[in-house]
Protein backbone atom coordinates (compact mmCIF):
# COMPACT_ATOMS: atom_id res chain seq x y z
CA UNK A 1 0.00 0.00 0.00
CA UNK A 2 1.95 3.15 -1.41
CA UNK A 3 1.71 6.31 1.04
CA UNK A 4 1.28 10.01 0.13
CA UNK A 5 3.75 11.30 3.32
CA UNK A 6 7.14 11.13 4.25
CA UNK A 7 6.60 9.49 7.79
CA UNK A 8 8.48 5.68 7.88
CA UNK A 9 6.32 3.86 9.89
CA UNK A 10 7.94 1.85 12.61
CA UNK A 11 6.61 -0.34 15.36
CA UNK A 12 8.83 -1.20 18.66
CA UNK A 13 7.94 -3.90 21.35
CA UNK A 14 10.21 -4.38 24.14
CA UNK A 15 9.46 -7.18 26.37
CA UNK A 16 10.93 -7.83 29.28
CA UNK A 17 11.75 -11.97 29.78
CA UNK A 18 12.99 -11.10 33.54
CA UNK A 19 14.60 -8.24 35.39
CA UNK A 20 17.78 -8.03 33.45
CA UNK A 21 16.60 -9.47 30.30
CA UNK A 22 14.82 -8.30 27.59
CA UNK A 23 14.31 -8.41 23.68
CA UNK A 24 13.24 -5.56 21.26
CA UNK A 25 11.26 -6.26 18.16
CA UNK A 26 11.21 -3.86 15.45
CA UNK A 27 8.31 -3.68 12.60
CA UNK A 28 7.56 -2.00 9.63
CA UNK A 29 6.26 -3.05 5.76
CA UNK A 30 8.66 -4.84 3.35
CA UNK A 31 8.28 -1.40 1.34
CA UNK A 32 9.94 0.63 4.08
CA UNK A 33 12.31 -1.86 5.02
CA UNK A 34 15.56 -0.07 3.29
CA UNK A 35 14.24 3.09 5.06
CA UNK A 36 13.98 1.45 8.14
CA UNK A 37 17.35 -0.22 7.91
CA UNK A 38 18.86 3.57 7.90
CA UNK A 39 16.75 5.24 9.94
CA UNK A 40 17.44 2.60 12.92
CA UNK A 41 21.47 1.40 11.31
CA UNK A 42 22.70 3.07 15.03
CA UNK A 43 20.40 -0.35 16.45
CA UNK A 44 20.39 -2.70 13.85
CA UNK A 45 24.02 -2.49 13.02
CA UNK A 46 25.72 -2.77 16.67
CA UNK A 47 25.98 -5.24 19.06
CA UNK A 48 26.17 -6.23 22.40
CA UNK A 49 26.58 -3.10 24.94
CA UNK A 50 26.14 -0.71 22.13
CA UNK A 51 23.50 -1.84 20.45
CA UNK A 52 21.67 -2.30 23.78
CA UNK A 53 22.72 1.87 24.49
CA UNK A 54 21.45 2.97 20.83
CA UNK A 55 18.28 1.00 21.42
CA UNK A 56 18.01 2.90 25.00
CA UNK A 57 18.70 6.10 23.60
CA UNK A 58 16.18 5.59 21.06
CA UNK A 59 14.03 4.96 23.28
CA UNK A 60 14.46 8.49 25.40
CA UNK A 61 14.99 9.96 22.42
CA UNK A 62 11.50 9.02 20.14
CA UNK A 63 9.02 7.19 22.58
CA UNK A 64 6.32 8.87 24.42
CA UNK A 65 5.88 6.81 27.08
CA UNK A 66 7.09 3.38 28.32
CA UNK A 67 7.71 1.51 31.78
CA UNK A 68 10.59 0.34 33.26
CA UNK A 69 10.88 -2.58 35.61
CA UNK A 70 10.85 -0.93 38.96
CA UNK A 71 13.70 -3.97 40.30
CA UNK A 72 15.86 -2.75 37.73
CA UNK A 73 15.52 1.27 38.14
CA UNK A 74 15.90 0.58 42.15
CA UNK A 75 19.32 -0.78 41.02
CA UNK A 76 20.29 2.40 39.38
CA UNK A 77 22.56 5.09 40.93
CA UNK A 78 20.74 8.12 41.91
CA UNK A 79 22.78 9.95 39.50
CA UNK A 80 22.25 7.95 36.74
CA UNK A 81 18.37 8.20 37.42
CA UNK A 82 18.70 11.74 37.48
CA UNK A 83 20.51 11.77 34.26
CA UNK A 84 17.68 9.37 32.49
CA UNK A 85 15.14 11.89 33.80
CA UNK A 86 17.24 14.94 32.41
CA UNK A 87 17.91 13.53 28.87
CA UNK A 88 13.96 11.77 28.40
CA UNK A 89 12.41 15.93 29.22
CA UNK A 90 15.07 17.26 27.23
CA UNK A 91 13.57 15.89 24.48
CA UNK A 92 10.58 17.73 25.07
CA UNK A 93 12.83 21.47 23.43
CA UNK A 94 15.22 20.03 21.47
CA UNK A 95 15.38 16.94 18.90
CA UNK A 96 18.28 14.40 19.68
CA UNK A 97 19.94 14.25 23.26
CA UNK A 98 23.90 13.90 24.01
CA UNK A 99 25.34 10.53 24.65
CA UNK A 100 26.15 10.22 28.24
CA UNK A 101 27.36 6.19 29.85
CA UNK A 102 24.74 6.76 32.10
CA UNK A 103 21.52 6.25 29.48
CA UNK A 104 21.65 2.76 29.33
CA UNK A 105 18.51 1.14 30.00
CA UNK A 106 19.03 -2.52 29.60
Amino acid sequence: MPYEDDVLRVSLNVLPLSVFHSVAIFSFTKSEAQLADLALARVFHTTGEQQKYELSKLLLERMENFALNPQRVSSWSGHKLDTIKSAYRATLLVNGIQDHPELMLF
